[in-house]
């Protein structure tokens, strides 16, 4: 075992490591026994001393990696009983779409046969959304590339026991045809092992479920020849060469199709309605469309009108399977992050879509740039989506509807918490609707509207954007001003009385006193002449309006804006 850990020492660099190792057993032997090491152990010493291995017997060649043409070389030796270790996970028979991705990651993980290092990809994405698949599907369509192996390994970060690198390797090194006595014990002599019997050969390294590069460093191979998968809900960040592929959801067509090759086109074609339901609440994500299919699939007597119905109300208890739910898959991601991301995950599912970091902010009550660590992370984690700059230069962030939900039910688990934030995104909003109100010109015949004098929770850099330009800002946020008062409306917040009727110190979406209030505002009715969407109708709010928009849609909702706050 010491003979095969120096050599291996050696053949990956660490020549001075090597010559270490005799040292310390020649140490060893003399203080128990009185002995020195065996001869044959004393002679590769000698030759790793006068840097005169490479003549001994070993894995063949680096160069003989790498072929002329394109034709796979011949598989050598490597495993037990001689057999090049094959442990890629069954590929579905039902993927759907990716073709891109494919297409690019076998191009990328072929150039190893031509390579002078090793290519590495990752594909990256929320949890669902069909990564493991992918790098399943991808695998098996190389395994000719490959012949000398193809080594699998669940690192398993997001589950209730992450793995231990030195455990990992062991298995790894055991796949290769390392006998459990000659595994050396530390982390370092196990990767130097490893990359000696990798070198040479070509193999494909495929680590699923990882959380950082750090976890991987010692399971790269050090030559050329071999090539490695990897996927990860983050994205990984590596000094090293990586290709990153990122995997947004299904098409609404790809998600139908998927359906339909699980519980039968007949039924989808029956229903097609109710099947684009169904899609449409899994949001493009593979594993929640595969296991409403099974659901279905096990009822032939079900409607999918009715199973559409059942999914709208109850989405993350129902997609839940024997194996995994979508629930517990979005759990381990929440859960491998630290208290105070976790705390913004859950709040901001209370935002619409594309919100900015100062909303953030004033839902937990801090400053924009403490909260910055904090969205990046969750962006990094696929928890969250960068959907592009608003006019004023702002990041906006998204949110999959079911890591919205999941975070919704977190939240309301902590009604304390919720209470607070709604307090602070109402009354922050109703501070930010003063100030834009007071800044817009006033026919005469309008009275004055009563002004708050407040400031609480609305960011001084969002107030700047106000004064700055309040048409621009109203043009950009009047979707997320519906969205609130929606959600204030939905969650009680805004008495069932005052939607009908003014009251004493009630506001209108208009911001304009309404007739009888004693100079206070009340809420506009359905179908007032502000010509904003009736928070009855529960419609989606407008979406918010990034800098790629068409310049005629930006007027269109600044003009609304506008009339919504009393201009003409």
């Amino acid at each position: 075992m010491n003979a095969l850990l120096m050599k291996a020492l050696y053949r990956a660099g660490y020549r001075i490591d090597a010559l270490h190792q005799y040292d310390s057993l020649a140490a060893l032997l003399a203080q128990d026994t009185g002995a020195e090491p065996g001869l044959n152990l004393r002679r590769l010493r000698d030759e790793i001393a006068s840097d005169d291995l490479l003549g001994t017997s070993g894995p063949r060649p680096l160069t003989s990696a790498v072929t002329a043409d394109d034709r796979p070389c011949t598989p050598v030796a490597l495993g037990p009983g001689g057999l090049p270790p094959a442990q890629l996970p069954p590929a579905v028979t039902d993927f759907t779409g990716r073709e891109d991705e494919v297409r690019q990651l076998k191009r990328y993980l072929s150039s190893a046969r031509d390579s002078d290092g090793v290519p590495i990809a990752s594909i990256c994405g929320p949890p669902g959304v069909g990564k493991s698949a992918l790098a399943h599907l991808v695998a098996h369509l190389l395994r000719p590339v490959f012949p000398d192996g193809q080594i699998y390994v669940h690192m398993g970060v997001t589950s209730e026991r992450p793995r231990e690198i030195g455990d990992v390797l062991a298995e790894v090194l055991s796949a290769l045809g390392v006998p459990p006595t000659g595994l050396p014990a530390g982390v370092s002599g196990r990767t130097a092992l490893y990359r000696s019997l990798m070198a040479g050969r070509r193999v494909l390294v495929v680590l699923d479920d990882v959380i950082g590069i750090q976890q991987i460093q010692a399971l790269l191979p050090g030559t050329s020849g071999c090539a490695v998968l990897v996927t990860s809900r983050s994205h990984l960040v590596a000094s090293t060469a990586m290709r990153v592929v990122r995997l947004n959801p299904l098409s609404k067509e790809e998600s139908v199709s998927l359906l339909s090759d699980i519980v039968g086109a007949d039924r989808v074609e029956a229903e097609p309605t109710a099947a684009a339901d169904i899609c449409a609440v899994c949001g493009g994500f593979p594993l929640a469309v595969r296991i409403a299919g099974s659901l279905l699939a096990g009822q032939p007597a079900w409607p999918l009108r009715t199973f559409a119905e059942r999914l709208r109300t109850r989405s993350l208890s129902l997609l839940r399977g024997d194996d995994l739910g979508v629930e517990a898959s979005i759990r381990g991601s929440d859960e491998a992050l630290p208290g105070d991301a976790r705390r913004v995950f859950r709040l901001v599912s209370m935002l619409g879509h594309g919100f900015a970091g100062w909303e953030v902010a004033m839902l937990d009550n801090k400053k924009v740039a403490d909260l910055e660590g904090a969205l990046e992370l969750l962006t990094r984690h696929s928890l969250l989506t960068s959907v592009g700059v608003d006019a004023s230069g702002q990041l906006r962030y998204g949110q999959h509807e079911l890591l919205r939900s999941y975070g919704a039910a977190r939240l309301s688990e902590r009604p304390d918490e919720q209470d607070s934030a709604m307090h602070r995104l109402l009354l922050g909003w109703l501070e930010l609707a003063d100030l834009a109100a007071a800044q817009i010109a006033r026919e005469p015949y309008h009275p004055p509207v009563r002004r708050l004098d407040i400031t609480m929770y609305a960011a001084t850099t969002v107030r700047e954007m106000i004064a700055a330009d309040v048409d621009g800002w109203l043009a950009t946020e009047v979707g997320n001003l519906l969205n609130v008062i929606r959600i204030a409306c939905e969650r009680g917040k805004i008495p069932a009385s005052s939607r009908n009727r003014p009251e004493s110190g009630s506001v209108s979406v208009s911001g304009e006193p309404a007739p009888g209030s004693g100079g206070h505002v009340a809420p506009h009715s359905a179908g007032d002449h502000t010509g904003l969407p009736s928070v009855a109708s529960r419609g989606t709010p407008s979406p918010r309006l990034l800098d790629h928009e068409s310049p005629a849609r930006s007027t269109a909702g600044s003009a609304a804006a506008r009339r919504g706050l009393g201009r003409a």
